[in-house]
This record gives C-alpha cells, sequence and structure tokens, in this order.
C-alpha cells in the first residue's frame, strides 16, 4: 500500500500567522476568565475610568490635535512598534515551547505592562494638555458627548441585563 503524500511544510508567513492566531486567542481566553473570575461581565460599562472613553469622545479634529501632541513632545513617545512585535512573538514561543519558562514569560508580561503604563501615562498628558488648550464651549462640548456615550453605555448595559433575566 502507498504511503499518502506528505503536506509540504509551512511557510513563514503561515506560522507566524499561526502563532499571532495562537496570541491572540490566549488573549481572549484571559480577557473571559479575567470577567468571569472577577465576576464582572462583559459589555459596555458606565464609567470613564481609563482614557478610551475620553478619546472616543473627541472630535475628529481633537483626536487629530491629540496625535499631534504626542508626536511633538519626544518624551510622551513611548517603546517603537517594532519592540512590541518581538516582545509578542518571545511570548508566543515561551507559550508554544516544549518546556514552558514561566519565569521568562513573567518577565516578558512586566516589560509589556511598563510600556502600556508608558503609553497610558502620555495619553493622559496628550489629553490633559488639549483639555486645557481647548475653549470653555470646546470643553462642554466634549462633556456632553462624553456623557450621551456614558448614558448609551447605561441603557445598553440595562438591555444586556433584561436580556439576561429573561432566559432564566
Amino acid at each position: 500500500m502507498s504511503e499518502p503524500s506528505r503536506m509540504p511544510g509551512w511557510s513563514r508567513g503561515r506560522t507566524i500567522l499561526f502563532y499571532l492566531s495562537l496570541g491572540l486567542n490566549i488573549l481572549v481566553i484571559g480577557v473571559l476568565l479575567g470577567a468571569v473570575l472577577s465576576g464582572g461581565r462583559p459589555g459596555p460599562r458606565a464609567t470613564i475610568d481609563g482614557p478610551f472613553p475620553m478619546l472616543r469622545a473627541l472630535s475628529d479634529e481633537e483626536r487629530t490635535q491629540f496625535t499631534q501632541i504626542i508626536r511633538a513632545n519626544r518624551e510622551m513617545r513611548t517603546e517603537r512598534p517594532v519592540k512590541s512585535l518581538q516582545r509578542g512573538r518571545k511570548l508566543l514561543e515561551l507559550v508554544s515551547a516544549e518546556k514552558f519558562d514561566a519565569a521568562r514569560f513573567e518577565a516578558l508580561l512586566k516589560e509589556q505592562s511598563q510600556a502600556a503604563a508608558g503609553r497610558a501615562d502620555a495619553g493622559r498628558v496628550a489629553l490633559t494638555m488639549l483639555l486645557s488648550r481647548m475653549s470653555l464651549a470646546d470643553r462642554q462640548a466634549f462633556a456632553s458627548r462624553l456623557e450621551e456615550m456614558l448614558k448609551r453605555s447605561v441603557r445598553e448595559r440595562r438591555k444586556q441585563e433584561d436580556g439576561r433575566r429573561t432566559l432564566r
């Protein structure tokens, strides 16, 4: 009986794509586990904790100005995207290795957290600078957009909770 033909080896691009996909899957699983274990429910929240609701409330022009502030201030710039990609590849290699190096994995995660904290600090400073340059009318318009976003997220949360109650 003839042996079935073997599949040719994966290309480098396919291997990279596989590991990136694996990393994203691990990230999603981690987020879901974190939500379940912390008792939190995924979905919209009525909070302005963190920068994202505030950045979404900026107008397109204000968002452009925000980006320009960060680009103009060299000390606000964080690590290069290449460094982040390299760290991501190292994390994927560690996860997929036959022997898991927990200490190295933890060190890379700590490095990743520090880089994220640096980006958050830069964003906080840039947002403060942008708001301090705005007129009262522009700041009030920003506050109105932010308030509307919060109201919308509360309505969406209630709809989700009402849907869960009817399923029980």
